[in-house]
């Protein structure tokens, strides 16, 4: 029976830091998908025209300050070397 426990605390300790590496990699995956979506955003800007034009610029620079914002906060939470 210790054994079981000694083994199911180490699948939830691996499981916690798996889950951790799959949601940053779904951000950083979503984050380079609102990069291109902005970028082609505002290479479509130039074949429209009127308001449409000027929503789809600032949809796209929506989208890319968006991208910005998710990269910093997915990089801002890891630990600083050296400390506990």
């Amino acid at each position: 029976m210790n054994n079981c426990k000694t083994a199911l605390r180490g699948i939830w300790t691996h499981g916690k830091v798996l889950g951790r590496g799959m949601v940053k990699a779904l951000s950083g995956a979503g984050a380079a998908g609102l990069v291109w979506l902005g970028v082609h955003g505002y290479a479509a800007v130039p074949t429209e025209g009127g308001y449409v034009a000027v929503c789809d610029f600032i949809a796209s620079t929506a989208m890319v300050i968006l991208a910005v914002l998710a990269m910093y906060l997915m990089g801002g939470r890891c630990r600083k070397a050296g400390k506990k």
